[in-house]
């Protein structure tokens, strides 16, 4: 049997289209700010992360994509969108892959 592929949503392929842009654009490494709701963006391409959080209404109303060399297939970005909105609704927040991890120390006090 072959496979059973659905198309992908309209939010997956604006999503997809965004990052396109910003890598015709020659923004590879930036990071854009995907809206959850219909896959659209504010068209800017950010020098980092927290640039591109910053400038956005509420931060848990976008993903927020490092844009990669070799895009981000519509069916993909549906995926990513969708992790994105469970982790917000579940009260967490995705990091940046890019942060170093630093380990947490506590002090005992007796």
């Amino acid at each position: 049997m072959g496979d059973i592929r659905l198309e992908a949503s309209d939010a997956g392929k604006r999503a997809s289209a965004e990052i396109s842009i910003h890598i015709a654009a020659g923004m590879v490494g930036h990071w854009a700010a995907i809206r959850l709701s219909d896959g659209g963006s504010d068209g800017v391409a950010y020098a980092t992360k927290q640039d591109a959080i910053r400038h956005q209404f509420h931060e848990n109303l976008c993903a927020y994509a490092c844009i990669p060399a070799d895009g981000m297939p519509p069916h993909d970005a549906d995926g990513w969108l969708a992790a994105h909105r469970k982790l917000y609704d579940a009260g967490l927040r995705p990091t940046d892959p890019r942060t170093p991890i630093v380990p947490i120390t506590r002090r005992l006090t007796l």
